[in-house]
């Protein structure tokens, strides 16, 4: 790992190339809760293209080096590509790497400067390991997921960008609740996955289909007659205020 920072005896660390093995676990992770069409490759070339925004933690302790205690991988859009990902113009597959902010690509030649990027940070995956045994000192008093969040923030804030939120493609009830106590809400789209009626793929599984629901649809969508519902995953947003600082990021 490259790229390491060390705070409240945590060590930070950008994920690079030999981190191979730990984001195929992520995938398959992802991949089993969330049967999207993304491939492998397509969230390497995400991780290898802003890998300071793709961090693991781990502790300070020699005894303990190597051991992943925690995890987020962050994806900065620029404004129009994120707001299309809010409302499911964009589905999280689809994300491409054109759609985050290039290097000097607001450069002004008029002036001679560049104008800040806005940008909206995507959490892909979020996840903190072995819960029941990680002191709370750990992450400054506040929970691993806003802890994780402001990390991101404070490398976000380094660069020539204008951060104007977060997002979330929520699976889990246990997700749902800790965005949602960072001020997160609905912004009205889902995606719903269901097994097929009566059908199964080549290989003899189950084939799964998904459906999406629009902002403006209603909550409730119709589940063919015999199908059954694998997952149904939400997208979550907060917004962030004009003029903010990272200590009042979730106020």
């Amino acid at each position: 790992m490259a790229s390491e920072s060390r705070c409240n005896g945590l060590r930070r660390a950008a994920l690079t190339d030999d981190d191979s093995d730990t984001l195929r676990r992520i995938y398959a992770s992802d991949q089993e809760m969330y049967p999207a069409p993304l491939t492998f490759d397509r969230l390497a070339s995400w991780v290898a293209t802003c890998p300071e925004l793709s961090i693991s933690f781990s502790p300070e302790s020699s005894s303990s080096e190597g051991h992943v205690v925690g995890m987020v991988i962050a994806l900065p859009l620029l404004r129009e590509h994120w707001q299309d990902l809010l409302v499911g113009k964009l589905k999280e597959p689809e994300v491409e790497l054109s759609m985050f902010p290039q290097p000097n690509n607001n450069f002004r030649p008029d002036t001679g400067h560049s104008v800040e990027s806005e940008v909206g940070l995507h959490v892909f995956h979020i996840e903190r390991f072995n819960s029941d045994t990680l002191p709370s000192s750990w992450f400054g008093g506040r929970g691993f997921a806003e802890y994780a969040l402001q990390e991101v923030i404070a490398v976000a804030t380094r660069k020539e960008w204008r951060i104007i939120g977060f997002s979330a493609l929520t699976v889990t009830e246990a997700g749902r609740r800790s965005f949602g106590r960072l001020g997160f809400k609905p912004t009205g789209y889902q995606e719903v996955f269901t097994t097929a009626e009566g059908g199964d793929d080549d290989r003899g599984d189950a084939r799964v289909e998904m459906a999406c629901v629009y902002p403006g649809d209603g909550l409730e969508l119709d589940v063919r007659e015999g199908s059954k519902v694998v997952s149904v995953s939400e997208m979550l947003a907060k917004y962030l205020p004009e003029g903010r600082t990272e200590g009042q990021l979730w106020e």
